[in-house]
């Protein structure tokens, strides 16, 4: 199954991890829906995984202080303000998706997503492609997995998936992937040392 992801600034790294900030209030939904689990993006690093708790949406007039609360801001004033930095052409009449999620894990040593230690005697792209011969992958991974055995890079991958902000999935599928292949026997890590091209 494909995984699924929350992006998140920087800025809200601290209120993230201590629980503060148990919900996200965007324009745009995101694919999500109750149940689901989502990897946690903070500031380029995977912090965690979440379980969705409710997703629904609201008007910009309607949402209510407990609300702002569970979004980690002090007051609906300060959610408001917030809103409008993120969002310069909400009004009181925007839609907006309120997400509320839970959290199964927090990393202690959470990966930065630029600098990820790749601890295999092999590049990305053999991984790719042994992976596309011995695993049974969702359509969605072959896809990423066969960019990556095409391309040979994390960076042309993401390109062809639609963006660099795409690097994130990419490794994630790669890093599934090469799990699955030591599980099996298939994949030996050797010096942590060592990393990937990409």
């Amino acid at each position: 199954m494909r995984e699924k992801h929350l992006l998140f600034s920087r800025n809200y790294l601290d209120k993230l991890v201590s629980g503060e900030k148990r919900a996200t209030i965007r324009v745009r939904c995101p694919n999500l829906k109750p149940g689901d689990k989502a990897l946690v993006h903070c500031g380029g690093r995977v912090i965690g995984e979440v379980e969705i708790v409710a997703v629904y949406k609201k008007k910009l007039r309607d949402i209510t202080v407990d609300e702002a609360l569970l979004d980690g801001f002090t007051s609906l004033q300060e959610l408001r303000i917030q809103l409008k930095k993120h969002y310069p052409r909400v009004n009181e009449d925007t839609r907006l998706c309120i997400i509320v999620f839970k959290w199964i894990h927090v990393y202690k040593d959470a990966v930065r997503d630029a600098d990820i230690s790749w601890p295999y005697g092999v590049s990305f792209q053999e991984v790719a492609v042994k992976a596309l011969q011995s695993l049974e992958l969702d359509d969605y991974e072959k896809n990423v997995l066969e960019l990556v055995a095409k391309t040979g890079s994390i960076r042309r991958a993401a390109y062809a998936l639609g963006g660099l902000d795409q690097r994130f999935i990419v490794r994630d599928v790669l890093r599934r992937a090469a799990r699955l292949l030591e599980e099996k026997g298939l994949l030996q890590k050797i010096n942590a040392n060592n990393e990937g091209k990409s």
